[in-house]
């Protein structure tokens, strides 16, 4: 215990140096932020299932697994140095959208390409809660 009071002294002192620290490590860590985009994706698509009142696995395995789909399709796009918004670039797709109804499930999602998704949107028509 001695050792973690004088980390957390030291944290304290120096309060300044270790934000600056943290903004750098963010900010330059490829892993971090990819990870941090995929874990985001991930709970918006969460969030807009809870809106339109789809099923959300609560399966603690199927979640893991569900954050490993997004995390490996950040990464096959960042390897293959595409930006963001390229029409090349991959996304997480829900097979049944969610706004048909479909659940998030690991069953019902798959990898494509930004423009296929975008193509495969155009024919949505929006499921309206009642």
């Amino acid at each position: 215990f001695p050792v973690t009071i004088a980390n957390d002294r030291w944290v304290d002192a120096n309060r300044a140096y270790v934000n600056e620290h943290l903004r750098n490590y963010k900010k330059n860590n490829t892993a971090y932020r990819i990870s941090q985009t995929a874990s985001a994706n991930n709970a918006y698509a969460i969030s807009k299932c809870k809106q339109y009142g789809c099923q959300v696995t609560n399966d603690p395995i199927e979640l893991d697994a569900i954050r490993e789909l997004y995390r490996i399709c950040k990464w096959a796009t960042h390897l293959a140095g595409l930006k963001r918004g390229h029409p090349d670039s991959l996304e997480v797709d829900h097979i049944i959208p969610i706004i048909s109804n479909g659940p998030h499930t690991i069953e019902n999602l798959q990898i494509i390409s930004r423009k296929e998704n975008n193509a495969k949107n155009q024919g949505c028509v929006r499921n309206t809660k009642i």
